[in-house]
This record gives C-alpha cells, sequence and structure tokens, in this order.
C-alpha cells in the first residue's frame, strides 16, 4: 500500500477499507484545513484552532457504517468547537464519544465542563455547542466515535446521561472497555464486518455504561440539581420574544447556538409542540388584556398583534377552541 498526495481524499491507502488523512503527505500550509477537512467529512462540521508555532501534526484512521463513524486519532493538541453555524450545517443529531488514549480531553458543554483522561470515555451531544480542548505534552490521540442517535439503546433521562458524561475507566463496563480497547490496538487491521459489528456493539453498550456510570455520581447531582440550561434559556427566549410573530423555532435555536431538531425535542419531552406552547401563552397574555380596564377600548385585532397573532382569522379560531367562545363574546362577559 502506498499514500500519494494532494487533498485528504487522496491521502487514502491503495485497496484500504479505511479513510486515512495523513498530514506528513499535505503541504506544510496545508495540514490543519486537510484534517479539519477529513474530521468534518465523517462527524459532520467541527472548527479547528491551533494557535502553537511547530508544525500541526494527525492522523487520523476511519471507518463508517450504518452506526455511524469511528476513527482513531493522533494530533497536535488543538481547540475544536461546534458552534451555531456547525450545528446548522449539520444532517443529523448523533452522540459524539471520545476513548482517550493518551493526554487529556476538556470538554465544555450544557454549561459544564468535564475533563477525560486516558481509558475514560467522554460523551457529548452534537446538537447543542460544545468546545474540546485536547492537553498532552506529544500528541493527542484518542478514538473518535459518531453514533445517530436512533442507533443508541433507550435509557431513561438520557440527554442528562449522554450529554457532556464521562465514563471513567475504573467505572467502564468490560464488554464497552473490550470493544474501544481492541479498536485502538487494531483500527488499521479491522475488517469491514468487524467494524461493523463493534460499532453495533457501542451503539448498544454506551448509552448503558453511561446510565450506570450515571445514577449515583456527583455527574448526576450535578445535573439533577439545576434544570435543564437550554429547556431554561428556551423558556427564556420565548418570553422575551412572545410578541414577535416571526418566532420559531428556527429562531430560537440560532439564538442558543444548537439544533431546530433539539428545539422540538425538548417540547416533545414535556408532550406538547414549539407551536403549541407559545400560542397558548399568547392566547393567556391576550385573555388578560382582553379585560384588563387600561386595554379595554383597545381593538381586539390590535390586542392580538401585539402578542404575536398576524392573522385575525387563525387567531380567533385559537380562542374559541382554547376558551370556548370568541374573543368579543368573552371580553363582554366582564363589561
Amino acid at each position: 500500500m502506498r499514500a500519494v498526495g494532494g487533498d485528504w481524499r487522496s491521502s487514502l491507502l491503495a485497496n484500504s477499507e479505511w479513510d486515512i488523512c495523513d498530514t506528513q503527505y499535505c503541504a506544510r500550509s496545508g495540514g490543519l484545513s486537510a484534517f479539519r477537512d477529513a474530521m468534518s467529512s465523517a462527524f459532520m462540521p467541527w472548527q479547528i484552532e491551533y494557535t502553537e508555532e511547530s508544525e500541526f501534526e494527525a492522523r487520523m484512521v476511519c471507518g463508517s457504517s450504518e452506526y455511524g463513524a469511528i476513527a482513531r486519532v493522533a494530533m497536535s493538541p488543538a481547540v475544536s468547537t461546534r458552534k451555531s453555524a456547525e450545528i446548522a450545517k449539520s444532517a443529523s443529531d448523533c452522540l459524539y464519544g471520545s476513548y482517550v488514549i493518551s493526554g487529556e480531553l476538556v470538554v465544555e458543554q450544557r454549561g459544564r465542563t468535564t475533563i477525560a483522561r486516558r481509558g475514560d470515555l467522554v460523551l457529548y451531544d452534537s446538537a447543542l455547542p460544545v468546545k474540546l480542548i485536547e492537553v498532552s505534552t506529544g500528541l493527542y490521540e484518542d478514538m473518535a466515535i459518531r453514533i445517530p442517535k436512533e442507533k443508541l439503546t433507550p435509557v431513561r433521562d438520557q440527554d442528562a446521561v449522554l450529554g457532556n458524561v464521562v465514563i471513567s475507566a475504573e467505572q467502564m463496563i468490560t464488554p464497552l472497555s473490550s470493544a474501544l480497547s481492541f479498536l485502538a490496538q487494531n483500527m488499521a487491521v479491522t475488517t469491514a464486518q468487524e467494524l461493523h459489528a463493534l460499532q453495533a456493539t457501542c451503539a448498544a453498550l454506551v448509552p448503558v455504561a453511561a446510565l450506570r456510570s450515571y445514577t449515583g455520581s456527583e455527574q448526576a447531582d450535578e445535573v439533577s440539581a439545576t434544570p435543564n440550561y437550554y429547556t431554561r434559556e428556551l423558556a427564556r427566549f420565548i418570553d422575551a420574544n412572545i410578541g414577535d410573530a416571526m418566532l420559531s423555532p428556527r429562531s430560537a435555536a440560532q439564538h442558543l447556538g444548537i439544533s431546530v431538531r433539539y428545539v422540538h425535542k425538548q417540547f416533545a419531552a414535556k408532550g406538547t409542540t414549539f407551536g403549541t406552547y407559545v400560542t397558548d401563552k399568547r392566547l393567556e397574555f391576550v385573555r388578560q388584556d382582553l379585560i384588563c380596564e387600561a386595554c379595554r377600548h383597545h381593538p381586539i385585532f390590535a390586542v392580538a398583534y401585539r402578542w404575536g397573532f398576524n392573522d385575525l382569522s387563525t387567531f380567533i379560531r385559537a380562542f374559541k377552541k382554547k376558551f370556548g367562545c370568541s374573543p368579543r363574546e368573552y371580553r363582554l362577559t366582564f363589561l
């Protein structure tokens, strides 16, 4: 087998089943860009910042299947981020994981910071902003994992259990530890069939291992002590913009730097939808204004418009459905 020059895709080894990006085959100034493109292709968009004076080095051996992607990575320590721009360009919601082989990984997500060390597995959510800080005196090394959420074994409290949580080497269940250790040592010689089986194993075992590690841990205490950060911030954003007719899941997602899918998921967990939640709040404000002494002589359409309704017939139908009468009839009962 041989490596050839050009962009990262041309760094593939001939006849290999793996995608291999190695910066030694890139132009000196193009190594970071090539690695970022390779990482973004396999793991959805990321930004990678490297500020050291020394040349950036990286090698990634990556395989993928219906269970996502997994890669053996060795790289100069850098800072990797996913912000609103990268999240918006992502095709699906996934669970990320980093199984640390050498060095440390600092993860900032969900308003807290975790640190994964050698042998630890840290999990974080593709739908939320995240910052990864790699720390090492030499090359930082890990197994990078991406699993589509629909492939994961369902567990209770899934968002908390799988969101910026560390499974320590001591707490990790043996089958998962063995699968990750095997891949870390044998990635380049693993067959496509073996990779598929090992990825399926990870998809099945990671949530189980995370739940076992999470339950009763300090991480669980920390998460349960405060409401879900994004649930709280969504409510605040809606309250601040309830009168804006353009308020939408997309505008909320862009403001918070999260995916639209994650916004919908937060409301689905409460048994409702974004639209229903917003409409109910607007109708309640309208109801209060209709009988308020200061607003009693304001036209009904003006009250509705003030609270974000820009179509009168739609507003009247929604009001009747919620309160059992028209806005005019409701107001008359309090005159």
